[in-house]
């Protein structure tokens, strides 16, 4: 079900006048039409593609996933499979299939590769791989990133049980701290849970200089803080 919700989404539009499609990292794979839904014609496994991070820090990264295509009732015979990018960095590329091939009652496989170059800078990757047989469209979201950690090469410091002092003095190697992009007021504007409010509020994280703004606490019974704490902006 999830399948034929998510691949026969039409576009969820980022403006009223209905003139730019939302970002997959909005929208997801779209907004769900029923009609559309009810006759699927194909399943797809998984139902949005992550490539995660591909880090380019020290040399080029590829990472490659399969997609199932299920012939989930006239969805036999030939699809062109084409890429809908709707963020693409420099460097960075999808590689597919052309055609491909589905026999009545039967499934095949689509293999789906991300690639970064080793010079390519940070930066998201997202959009749709889109399977096309004639007038009928289904839809794939997909998503990646292209990163090249700050800390990476940053020397690391077991926390001790009683644990003091802060980072204003160490070397400044972040500018700014992901994710999530959005803020909690921006988040909540989109309403989350329906109402208006989100439902996982966070930090608002802001731009940074990692050495004035960023602090690792320790809990001070023995827990070790897991991930920096991050300063609120206050308004």
């Amino acid at each position: 079900m999830k399948s034929a919700l998510v691949s026969t989404a039409v576009a969820s539009w980022a403006d009223t006048a209905r003139t730019q499609e939302a970002p997959v990292t909005l929208e997801g794979g779209g907004l769900v039409s029923l009609p559309r839904a009810a006759d699927p014609q194909l399943f797809t496994d998984p139902v949005s593609l992550s490539f995660e991070d591909l880090t380019v820090t020290r040399a080029a990264a590829s990472r490659g996933l399969l997609v199932r295509l299920t012939d989930a009732g006239g969805g036999a015979g030939t699809w062109q499979v084409q890429l809908a990018p709707q963020a693409a960095t420099a460097g960075a590329s999808i590689d597919i299939p052309g055609v491909i091939t589905v026999s009545p009652g039967g499934e095949a496989d689509v293999a789906v590769v991300a690639r970064a170059a080793a010079d390519a800078p940070q930066g998201e990757n997202y959009g749709f791989v889109v399977l096309q047989r004639g007038d009928i469209t289904r839809r794939i979201p997909y998503f990646f990133l292209v990163d090249r950690p700050a800390l990476a090469d940053a020397p690391v410091l077991a926390l001790e049980r009683q644990q003091s002092g802060d980072t204003r003095e160490g070397a400044d190697r972040v500018d700014a701290y992901r994710y999530p992009v959005r803020t909690v007021r921006q988040r909540a504007r989109h309403g989350a849970d329906g109402r208006g409010r989100c439902r996982d509020p966070v930090p608002d994280v802001h731009r940074s200089s990692g050495r004035e703004r960023g602090r690792v606490r320790d809990h001070g019974d023995g827990r070790r803080a897991g991930r920096p704490v991050l300063s609120r902006r206050t308004r």
